[in-house]
């Protein structure tokens, strides 16, 4: 994919408040993690120079190795973490990890999660990283680059990359929602297109299949939603459903143009349609909900 054209839908004007207590609750109950398929390519990616040039060859995604031991190779920065749902999943692999945030409540919720000694948190902004020059080996943005400025965010991510060091964004699209061999996803979709005018600018970043981003570094790898190469699926409650639903800045849009009670009547009704899907007495029954991810990474050249 050529990177020629730069996103022009996400900008300085994109005002979102992730403080708000309820917010912040319903990210910590209902935002997934990533699949670990996504990590584990990730540290491939960031490895397979180093390994290249020690062994003089590739090294499988499956042998990767932890890195924290290695010199140059000892902090991961995780980009508009949130309550760390990504963050925590490198403490593993690094000797420190830091998860950066503009919402001090998003990331006390965070702290009170995290139980890894190598995990902190601070916070800041995409465009203006509390971070040292060539400082670090990773920086990882999950479901969070559609609200940044991203040309001020990739000058960032070169200051703050040290040589040979990784950018790696990826994010989601709306969630297949399954029971059984029945897919919920045409009345989901549906309600979901009815709310358009309440998506964010740069929602449509992450509706697209084709993203175009400002050139960074030639060393590159995209991998698109509709290759369906990343899946994260979750067994959960219908009223789990409803509650990420519930956490979306959409959502939040609908809340604040209709009123609570208005918006949460729309909510209910998408329920109801599902619940009579599913058929009475099975409401209580879990479905699946499958959360396709796209990927984009770049490395900083070594020299």
């Amino acid at each position: 994919m050529s990177d020629s054209k730069p996103v022009n839908i996400i900008g300085d004007d994109v005002k979102k408040d992730f403080s708000n207590a309820e917010i912040v609750k319903r990210y910590v109950q209902y935002r997934p993690s990533p699949p670990s398929s996504i990590i584990s390519t990730v540290l491939h990616f960031l490895t397979q120079q180093q390994q290249q040039q020690q062994h003089g060859q590739q090294q499988h995604e499956h042998e990767v190795k932890d890195i924290k031991g290695e010199e140059g190779s000892s902090l991961c920065v995780d980009v508009g973490c949130g309550s760390g749902q990504n963050t925590h999943l490198y403490a593993d692999h690094f000797k420190h990890v830091v998860g950066v945030d503009v919402s001090v409540d998003q990331l006390d919720a965070a702290r009170v999660t995290n139980t890894r000694t190598n995990v902190s948190y601070r916070q800041g902004r995409g465009e203006d990283l509390p971070l040292q020059d060539e400082s670090v080996d990773l920086v990882t943005c999950s479901s969070s680059l559609h609200w940044f400025n991203i040309p001020a965010f990739f000058n960032e991510v070169k200051r703050v990359l040290r040589p040979g060091g990784v950018l790696a964004c990826y994010w989601y699209r709306l969630p297949e929602c399954h029971y059984g061999s029945h897919s919920f996803n045409d009345v989901v979709e549906e309600v979901w297109e009815s709310w358009r005018e309440y998506w964010p600018p740069c929602h449509q970043f992450i509706m697209k299949d084709d993203v175009h981003l400002p050139h960074l570094y030639p060393d590159q790898v995209t991998v698109r939603l509709s290759e369906k190469k990343f899946v994260l699926e979750r067994a959960c409650s219908l009223d789990d459903f409803v509650g990420f639903l519930h956490s979306t800045a959409v959502f939040q849009n609908l809340e604040l143009d209709k009123g609570t009670q208005q918006a949460q009547h729309s909510l209910q009704a998408l329920r109801q349609r599902l619940v009579s899907k599913m058929g009475r007495g099975n409401e209580t029954d879990k479905v699946i909900l499958k959360y396709y991810y796209a990927l984009r990474m770049w490395r900083k050249p070594s020299h």
